[in-house]
């Protein structure tokens, strides 16, 4: 029976990139908008002014006299829409439509005016009929231009939860990610040490001295390391062998192991000491649980745009479930790679015969 893990979820590279790019300055996003929403409203007055039979030339002033004011007006809305960024959006969209219905009755008020100074000659009767229209024209404008910055404020301040929240993932997976790499287990740290104690006992001092060196280069090599950095195959495998060689001078007639690289494979990118916990697991469950001899290996391969990875050993127990602590190991992997390549990337473990575990990660493949 096998049991697998399989990281799934979006790609989180990505949506951390896109949630942590900084922000454009709202000011320059406004008058950006501005720019283009009155200028439209220019060329489309300038058009129904020429239907009716007045010269665009001849109105211009008084149109862009009517931009003047209305920029005023919603310069005004505006600012308050934007101080009210605490209060929830329907009560601002409320404020907004209030706001646009008391300026409304302003802008008929002032089209008139600048009828008077600029489109008409003689005098000018007071048209209720068209004094309506006018009003609701301008509260057309005003609304749209309201319901337009809440959709920027809106849109903003999900941009900015966003962005906090991307850079409180990012700081909490970075975390995680040392967590699970720093996750060196203790037994082997003190097993190592008793074991070096125990050949200076017998009289051992080179394979002791031997013993201590490749401790001390290995947790060196791990803790100086990036843990949110990638490094190519060969140095994965080259670290994970100085492991192994440690423990075979713990084992000396018990371990075997061995690794099968497919030519290529060894540039490819893997996150570091990612198969440091499969290892160990191989080794603790592999060993102390039977006085029969172990082989572990390890191989690589890459198949349609993937890299294969497999760890391969003899285990004592008969069934098909995994062996008490397993999962931790295989957690560790998970998280690992779910956060870091998303549904791209799995992990499966399994008996592949009654007395030899298996467990297989595939990723994407990469090379510098």
């Amino acid at each position: 029976m096998a049991m697998n893990w399989t990281a799934s979820g979006a790609d989180a590279d990505v949506s951390l990139a896109n949630s942590a790019r900084p922000l454009p300055p709202l000011k320059r996003q406004i008058l950006l908008m501005a720019t283009a929403y009155w200028g439209l409203e220019f060329i489309i007055a300038s058009l129904l002014f020429w239907t009716v039979g007045v010269d665009p030339v001849r109105s211009a002033a008084g149109k862009l006299s009517l931009i003047a004011f209305n920029i005023l007006v919603t310069s005004i809305v505006t600012w308050i829409i934007l101080t009210m960024r605490a209060q929830s959006f329907p009560v601002r969209a409320l404020v907004a439509l209030l706001l646009s219905v008391f300026c409304a009755p302003l802008y008929a008020m002032c089209d008139t005016l600048l009828q008077l100074l600029y489109y008409r000659t003689g005098e000018v009767h007071f048209d209720l009929i068209n004094f309506g229209y006018t009003t609701t024209y301008g509260l057309s404008l005003y609304f749209a231009w309201s319901c337009l910055i809440l959709s920027l404020s809106f849109l903003r301040q999900m941009r900015e939860s966003e962005r906090a929240l991307a850079l409180v993932r990012e700081e909490a997976l970075s975390a995680q990610m040392r967590a699970l790499r720093y996750q060196v287990n203790p037994h082997f740290l003190f097993n190592t040490l008793n074991s070096i104690a125990g050949l200076i006992e017998e009289g051992a001092a080179g394979r002791a001295r031997t013993m201590a060196l490749s401790l001390s280069g290995f947790l060196r090599t791990t803790l100086e390391m990036d843990p949110l950095a990638d490094v190519p195959l060969s140095a994965e495998l080259a670290m994970q062998r100085d492991y192994l060689e440690i423990e075979h001078e713990r084992f000396p007639d018990r371990l075997r192991f061995h690794f099968e690289i497919e030519p290529g494979c060894e540039a490819a990118l893997v996150p570091n000491l990612i198969l440091q916990p499969l290892i160990e697991n191989a080794i603790k469950h592999g060993l102390s649980r039977s006085s029969r001899e172990m082989t572990l290996l390890v191989r690589a391969e890459r198949l349609d745009g993937a890299l294969q990875l497999f760890v391969e050993n003899d285990v004592p127990d008969a069934d098909g479930t995994l062996l008490d602590g397993m999962g931790i190991g295989l957690g560790n992997v998970e998280s690992r790679l779910k956060s870091r390549f998303g549904g791209l990337a799995s992990v499966s473990a399994g008996r592949m015969a009654l007395a030899r575990f298996q467990v297989v990660i595939i990723m994407p493949w990469r090379v510098y």
